[in-house]
């Protein structure tokens, strides 16, 4: 495993909401878990970002981070998730690569945006979300 380029690295959320920042920040932080060593993890944020990882059992290997960027608008938010660093790996038979690389933690990455924008459209349901794999 090691960093490379990956069809989806640029895969990416888009909200849009009526929501205040403050909210979908709350709601965004709330989408990790408080367990000891969860698989997705808070690494912390600051004035309009949250930054989080993916990480493998037990808590150790970070696989992939990301960032939740929230930057206000006239009428309540626009959100935007990008990856900022991932980890692929592939099968191989002997040294001969088989099959498509893999985006270490993707479904996590892509499951963590379907939670928050479920949470989102619940408490606004006039705001839209879409979810784009090319960036």
């Amino acid at each position: 495993m090691g960093q490379a380029s990956h069809r989806f690295e640029n895969a990416a959320g888009f909200l849009q909401t009526r929501l205040s920042p403050y909210r979908v920040a709350e709601l965004a932080h709330r989408q990790s878990p408080p367990t000891p060593t969860p698989m997705l993890r808070y690494l912390g944020g600051g004035n309009g970002w949250l930054r989080f990882s993916i990480r493998g059992m037990g808590g150790v290997t970070e696989y992939m981070t990301f960032v939740v960027n929230i930057d206000s608008t006239m009428v309540g938010c626009d959100v935007k998730t990008d990856i900022m660093s991932f980890t692929t790996s592939q099968d191989k038979i002997g040294f001969v690569p088989a099959g498509r690389k893999q985006l270490v933690g993707y479904k996590q990455y892509r499951a963590f945006f379907d939670r928050l924008a479920r949470e989102v459209l619940a408490e606004d349901p006039t705001a839209r979300a879409h979810f784009s794999e090319v960036g």
